[in-house]
């Protein structure tokens, strides 16, 4: 019996790897992935329609929050960037939704109510 050789195949480090097949899918973006589709679909319609999310779908206009948050993200940025799938790996996508809630909760103090929704919109999609 002939043995199975995967010698030729690159090997598999990273999502970001599987996702894009190795090296030589690279120059082919932008791409999708089931990964990237369940979340624009299913996760990201989620956290959109929740009645939590409203103050996540535009970006926060305000210098002070500008000022405080490093790398501001709100969905419609993130509902944007997976349209033409400029994103090169799942994780990448994934990111920028943790640091939407993450950086929020450096700015909004607990028990204020965008604090509140956001604690809210995490729990209704996760």
């Amino acid at each position: 019996m002939a043995q199975y050789d995967n010698s030729s195949y690159p090997s598999l480090t990273s999502v970001t790897d599987v996702v894009k097949g190795g090296s030589e899918v690279e120059s082919q973006l932008p791409f999708t992935t089931n990964i990237l589709i369940h979340i624009k679909d299913n996760m990201l319609k989620s956290l959109w329609n929740s009645k939590f999310g409203d103050p996540f779908h535009e970006p926060i206009d305000d210098k002070d929050f500008k000022k405080a948050v490093s790398s501001p993200v709100d969905l419609s940025t993130i509902r944007q960037k997976l349209e033409p799938c400029e994103y090169s790996s799942a994780d990448e996508c994934i990111n920028d939704i943790h640091t939407m809630f993450i950086e929020c909760r450096k700015y909004f103090k607990p028990g204020s109510p965008i604090y509140i929704w956001l604690q809210m919109a995490w729990r209704d999609c996760f």
